[in-house]
């Protein structure tokens, strides 16, 4: 049990873009289906095998989240990217500025479960 990270994104065209090369093994673009729960104008969801990571929920590989939210923010072919936690829907649009936090803090408590083994 635990919160699986969840990411959206508004592709342009509506298309895939063309940065599946770029994806780390295990993610890959998904049609948005009638029962996924995403933001309004998301057009694709990437799979993921991930646990989600936040300041208050820092479970997931902080690292690699970061670089695909990353890539996604900074892709031409990408209007719009949104990330949050399976648990509530509450999917908040990816900034630079939420990138610099999430790295602010990875950089303080580190990779998977590093905080719950520090006891």
């Amino acid at each position: 049990m635990g919160i699986d990270a969840v990411i959206y994104a508004k592709n342009r065209d509506g298309a895939v873009p063309d940065l599946s090369w770029s994806l780390p093994n295990g993610v890959e673009w998904c049609a948005l289906e009638d029962w996924d729960n995403a933001p309004a104008g998301a057009t694709h969801s990437l799979a993921n095998p991930w646990r989600y990571y936040a300041e208050d929920y820092p479970s997931g590989p902080g690292h690699q989240i970061i670089a695909l939210l990353a890539l996604l923010l900074e892709s031409p072919d990408c209007e719009m990217v949104w990330y949050g936690g399976d648990c509530d829907g509450n999917y908040k649009p990816v900034t630079s500025g939420m990138l610099v936090e999430m790295l602010l803090v990875f950089l303080k408590e580190g990779a998977c479960y590093a905080k719950y083994r520090r006891g």
